[in-house]
């Protein structure tokens, strides 16, 4: 196998067109409980330990207008319409528009750049958000999420764990508790915990107050099956009205090309994944993205929802015409094993006379 190229596919990534960056951010599950308790949903007091996810809006958006952006649809839509889109206005979304960022080759004129940020700020839009994503990932040329994986289930706008217990059920409230009590009851019963969840929301000592329309399946596998508290997340999400539906791209894409009949299949695009352990899920992704060109970047460990701040010296890399090193490199926190790990799609590797190879991957880190 042989190495990727060293610089993104620059010629083919929003080739003589305005390039569009979908920017999404997850739920903040412990930032973000009071905005949800106030929409309606079930919450706990704050604790506040992450600054939650319109404070990351917020810093985006500043950051943006900072690099000369203008916010707002109004100044999106003639880019987007070279691109045969336009605005969506769903509650979620926030427009930023650069009329020359884009300058791949510095002898060429700039084009536009078009950010549509996501976040379901109040709550209220994460089934909105959700489609959004998915829209991106489908569409646009570069497409960044930063969030929780949900245990390998996939990118999140809503609260993971939305259990109601019954009163004077005996219940613990709190779902990590509850996960390890269902385990020991379950171990005592000689059964996994899932039976002994399943007893308890038939016999209405449990209830889900949510559906599975505000997340973007990527996969079904649970990546930390030894976690009782990921096995009570997959188990809700089994059993929340609905089901599971089955990953947004298990299937070969020729169903980009039914989602979008002017996309050609050999369009480069890229999705960054920030969020802990996106590599688990590559090589599932590839097999159903097979053969669009599409390049994943994500970390193989653990990583804050603070890299938020990341996301502009992603743009402005790319932007530029940066090499991949260039792109890597902005994830920079040692503390906690913090690195981006680069997937090309196969062919575009460059052959290794030295009968070396990566396999297509490559670490900064």
């Amino acid at each position: 196998m042989g190495h990727p190229p060293s610089t993104p596919p620059y010629a083919t990534l929003a080739a003589g067109t305005p390039l569009e960056c979908v920017v999404a951010l997850g739920h903040d599950d412990e930032g973000d409980q009071d905005v949800f308790a106030e929409s309606g949903g079930v919450g706990t007091p704050p604790t506040r330990a992450t600054q939650g996810t319109a404070a990351r809006h917020r810093a985006l958006v500043a950051a943006l207008l900072a690099r000369g952006y203008a916010v707002g649809a109004a100044a999106a839509t003639p880019a987007l319409q070279v691109l045969g889109r336009s605005p969506e206005a769903d509650g979620c979304t926030t427009y930023l528009t650069h009329p020359h960022a884009f300058r791949p080759v510095p002898s060429e004129p700039g084009r536009p750049v078009v950010v549509r940020l996501v976040a379901n700020i109040d709550g209220r839009h994460g089934t909105a958000a959700a489609s959004a994503l998915l829209d991106g990932l489908r569409s646009a040329t570069v497409c960044v999420y930063l969030g929780h994986l949900r245990f390998g289930l996939g990118p999140d706008f809503e609260p993971a764990l939305p259990v109601t217990v019954a009163p004077g059920s005996g219940l613990p409230t709190a779902p990590a508790r509850l996960a390890r009590q269902a385990a020991r009851i379950g171990r005592q019963h000689g059964e996994p915990l899932e039976a002994t969840l399943d007893r308890w929301l038939a016999e209405g000592l449990l209830r889900i107050e949510r559906v599975g329309t505000s997340r973007v399946v990527l996969s079904h596998r649970n990546l930390v099956p030894g976690s009782a508290t990921a096995r009570l997340t997959h188990w809700v999400a089994r059993r929340a009205p609905g089901g599971l539906p089955a990953p947004a791209f298990a299937e070969p894409a020729a169903s980009d090309a039914e989602h979008d009949a002017g996309t050609a299949l050999d369009r480069h695009r890229l999705w960054v994944l920030l969020t802990c352990r996106a590599t688990a899920l590559f090589p599932a992704l590839r097999r159903g993205l097979a053969p669009a060109p599409v390049w994943l970047v994500g970390p193989p460990d653990t990583v804050s929802l603070d890299e938020s701040r990341t996301v502009p010296w992603i743009l402005d890399a790319l932007c530029a015409g940066g090499p991949w090193a260039e792109v890597l490199s902005v994830l920079d926190a040692r503390a906690y094993g913090g690195r981006l790990v680069l997937d090309a799609p196969p062919d575009t590797y460059a052959r290794d006379t030295a009968g070396g190879g990566d396999g297509g991957r490559r670490a900064h880190g």
